[in-house]
């Protein structure tokens, strides 16, 4: 053995301070392989088809677009009434407090005719319970958090209502059949 064979052999890790000359040495491979698993692992849950997440999703968007921003112009408002569409079926019938709207068109007309607060106006969609019966419909119990602001006086006002929302799976869509929020339920 050469004098450089011999330098190579003999180096090899400082000894642990704590004593222990016998802990094996892990390369890093093994911790990214695991890590990479995981990483993997919460992707496919995150994006593998699944009918509550779907249900969320489009309960999720739907508060986007019936939102209404304080610099709201025509051109955006068209374009939210015409999504505003695609969420509810045909047949829809709502119950939103005293007021009866028995289709998707009826709801329509209602939401073009609607003048929204100059401040604007969020919704929200807290507290969500999922109820899936596996026929291809769907129960949703939330609470309708719907936040306003006063341009006058900067203030911002709260309302929450425990709402109801059924949906049903028409080709692969989940679309709203209807909807319940009592009377008199303000927060």
């Amino acid at each position: 053995m050469s004098d450089r064979d011999a330098g190579q052999a003999a180096e090899r890790p400082p000894a642990d301070p704590g004593g222990d000359d016998t802990a094996p040495f892990v390369s890093g491979k093994p911790v990214a392989f695991v890590l990479a698993l995981v990483l993997v692992g919460a992707a496919v849950f995150k994006w593998w088809p699944s009918d509550d997440r779907a249900v969320r999703r489009q309960l999720d968007a739907l508060a986007d677009v019936i939102s209404v921003p304080s610099s709201d112009t025509e051109l955006s408002r068209q374009t939210r009434l015409n999504d505003l569409r695609s969420y509810f079926a045909e047949d829809a019938h709502l119950r939103l407090g005293r007021l009866d709207v028995s289709s998707r068109d009826a709801l329509v007309s209602l939401a073009e005719a609607w003048t929204p607060p100059e401040g604007g106006l969020f919704v929200e969609f807290v507290d969500e319970a999922v109820t899936l019966p596996g026929d291809g419909t769907a129960r949703v119990a939330l609470t309708a958090k719907l936040t306003t602001r006063d341009n006058a006086n900067g203030g911002t006002t709260i309302d929450s209502r425990p709402t109801e929302i059924d949906l049903e799976k028409r080709n692969g869509d989940w679309v709203i059949t209807g909807v319940l929020t009592p009377a008199g339920s303000s927060q």
